[in-house]
């Protein structure tokens, strides 16, 4: 079996990410609203995904940086690079942090830090929305423009 190399893999990859971060967004905000706990489960490994899948959009954008605009570093390329490694990052960071701490959300913890570092956790995967929604925005430009 041949590899198809006509095929455009990191419009193809990146919309993976790109869908999965929005839901989580939105099984955290229906954990929120809900106390649901399939929400939140549901949301914890929908950011595996999306980390997973942000690497596959990386590495395939990086090689169609390097191949089609001849690593050419202008502001749209420097601001796309540093919004898919910041994704990456935050969901990365979002899905050790409740590897560690399962109950990050749902603990009733007596002492107010808890609630702080709860409320970080959530700033953290409700800024995976505009994060690569703007990048997609910017990848957009890319190709209609």
């Amino acid at each position: 079996m041949k590899f198809p190399s006509k095929l455009h893999w990191h419009p193809f990859s990146v919309h993976f990410s790109s869908v999965l971060y929005p839901f989580a967004v939105l099984m955290l905000i229906l954990f929120l609203v809900t106390k649901n706990n399939d929400f939140e489960e549901v949301c914890h490994y929908t950011l595996w995904a999306g980390g997973l899948t942000n690497i596959f959009a990386i590495v395939t954008g990086f090689a169609d940086w390097k191949k089609k605009y001849k690593s050419n570093l202008v502001p749209v390329f420097v601001q796309k690079i540093a919004l898919s490694l910041l994704t990456l990052e935050i969901s990365v960071l979002c899905v050790c942090w409740r590897c560690f701490q399962p109950d990050i959300l749902t603990a009733t913890a007596p002492i107010a830090t808890a609630d702080v570092y709860k409320y970080i956790y959530i700033g953290l995967v409700l800024s995976l929305a505009p994060a690569i929604g703007h990048a997609g925005h910017l990848g957009g430009k890319l190709i209609h423009s």
